[in-house]
């Protein structure tokens, strides 16, 4: 515990004091970091599983303040932006001969195609037939968010410097994002694409219709899962792959340890005895539920909150336009959290980038500028 409180300590003394001037977003992160602490000593007391529960809180609390409140004070938001753009596209060639012929092997490495196919029979294709890209990734699903930050920061790179070079960025990435096959991610590209253009074309008016989507989507999804409203045909025809008993399952569980939930630990198991058997050993795949789960309504509160202040601070901002590019890139990876069980704390790759774009979207600009400006 006193390792653990030295290096948060060594965190916020080493890291610029401005990086905690934007205090909206960073209050209900201060409000998360207090929950899992206090599921160390519940732990303690209870004498269960202390280690596991310490281990994974500090590791999820360190990475999580390092991305959030570290790196983006040394790097600015047009570097962020620009590596991701062609990271992700040579992520997305390193795998397209995958998708095509299978697995094929370079400099002594091995690229896998995934098993899977994809619903689609182009034929003028060797065999017919589409593999998932998954690349040097563990799987599709990660493609699926990497390629999606990819696609609409290579997409405002090309509106702001119209070359042949981002285009093909671009193109690179939007071809991934198709061949992940992930539902999620088309659906979070086409709302990121949707709100960039918007505003490019209508930045006075961008913050109001943005907030006036978001209210709508909220309320659409909310009824939808809440069994409010029906399932329309066409998503009733695409179905979620069990999700919907997973979200369930996981509000019932909750519902027995509500306000600081179940803490760290095997979130399949906690909801194990509220889902059908066929969905043992599944995690709730929704990183708010997840929150909820793990933290309670305390925690899971703060998460949302955090989620909506960042990106509703980082759209209010017409300039610079890094600042709402990386707003809108957030909004696109809390709708793929809708669908993903990742969240900013966490060790996987997903959850390092997505506290890394919160961070770059919640750390005031004015830090950034100086740092950038007084030497690098």
């Amino acid at each position: 515990m006193l390792i653990y409180i030295l290096i948060l300590g060594w965190v916020f003394i080493t890291t610029d004091t401005k990086l905690m001037s934007h205090r909206r977003p960073s209050y209900p992160i201060l409000v998360i970091i207090a929950v899992y602490i206090m599921h160390i000593f519940i732990s303690a007391i209870d004498g269960q599983n202390i280690l596991i529960v310490t281990l994974r809180s500090v590791t999820f609390v360190v990475f999580a303040i390092i991305s959030l409140y570290v790196l983006p004070n040394y790097f600015s938001r047009g570097e962020f932006i620009r590596v991701a753009s062609g990271f992700s596209a040579v992520i997305v060639a390193i795998g397209l001969p995958t998708a095509i012929f299978g697995d094929y092997s370079a400099l002594g490495v091995t690229i896998k195609a995934w098993p899977w196919k994809l619903p689609f029979e182009p034929q003028f294709l060797p065999n017919g037939t589409l593999h998932p890209v998954q690349s040097v990734t563990n799987n599709p699903n990660v493609m699926g968010l990497l390629t999606s930050v990819g696609t609409i920061c290579s997409m405002a790179e090309l509106y702001r410097r119209k070359n042949i070079f981002m285009l093909l960025l671009f193109t690179i990435n939007s071809l991934g994002v198709f061949l992940s096959g992930s539902r999620a991610a088309l659906l979070a590209v086409t709302a990121g694409t949707s709100l960039l253009v918007i505003w490019r074309t209508h930045s006075v008016q961008f913050s109001r219709l943005t907030a006036v989507l978001g209210v709508i989507g909220l309320g659409i999804f909310t009824g939808l899962v809440t069994d409010i409203l029906p399932f329309p045909q066409v998503i009733s025809s695409l179905g979620l792959r069990g999700r919907t008993p997973l979200w369930r399952g996981t509000i019932e569980a909750l519902s027995t340890r509500p306000i600081f939930g179940f803490g760290p630990g095997s979130r399949a198991g906690f909801i194990r005895p509220f889902v059908g058997e066929e969905w043992h050993g599944h995690t709730p795949h929704n990183s708010y539920l997840r929150m909820y789960l793990t933290t309670g309504a305390i925690g899971g509160t703060a998460y949302v909150y955090f989620t909506i202040v960042a990106i509703s601070d980082s759209i209010r901002k017409a300039v610079p336009p890094e600042v709402v590019t990386l707003g809108i890139v957030a909004v696109v990876v809390a709708i793929m959290q809708t669908f993903a069980g990742f969240s900013l704390f966490g060790i996987s790759f997903n959850s390092v980038l997505t506290a890394l774009i919160f961070g770059f979207a919640v750390c005031p600009y004015e830090a950034q500028s100086n740092r950038t400006t007084s030497g690098r």
